[in-house]
Formats: structure tokens, C-alpha cells, sequence
């Protein structure tokens, strides 16, 4: 939905911008995030020499949903459907 809220989290003090009552949703997605990220940082330690990926920022949207509903690697969107598992 374009009205929600979103919040790029690219470091620790990104995290203050969350206004507090929407702080607990937050958490949840921030496990969710936690866990993929984890997963796809041991992806990216056995591709071939040379490949260059990063670990994305997680982008926090305030739509009341929890989990991952999207996730762009080096500008190419992986995943898209909010009920898709990884």
C-alpha cells in the first residue's frame, strides 16, 4: 500500500525513527530479516571468487503485516509475494 510508512535501517540509530507504539510490529519483521539475512550471508560466502553481492538494508514497511514481502538484491527484486516462503 503506498500510504504505509517505510523506514530504510542501515544502522543501529536508523532504528530511533520508529515511532514507539510501532516498535513490537518492527521486532517481528526484524527476526524475519535476521533470519533470511543470516541464510543468505552463507549463500554469498561459496559463490565463485569475484562475485560481488551485498547484504541488503532492511527497509521496514509500517503496513500492519508481518514478515518479508520483498527483497531486492543488486537492483533485482527476489522475492515478491508476502505469503511466499523462502
Amino acid at each position: 500500500m503506498s500510504d504505509d510508512k517505510r523506514y530504510e535501517i542501515e544502522k543501529i540509530a536508523d532504528i530511533l525513527d520508529i515511532p514507539p507504539e510501532k516498535f513490537g510490529g518492527f521486532l517481528i519483521d526484524l527476526k524475519q530479516w535476521y533470519i533470511f539475512s543470516r541464510q543468505f550471508k552463507e549463500l554469498v560466502e561459496v559463490m565463485p571468487e569475484g562475485v560481488k553481492v551485498d547484504i541488503p538494508a532492511m527497509v521496514w514497511i509500517d503496513d500492519g503485516a508481518h514478515g518479508i514481502s520483498e527483497v531486492t538484491i543488486n537492483g533485482v527484486r527476489v522475492k515478491e509475494a508476502a505469503n511466499e516462503p523462502f
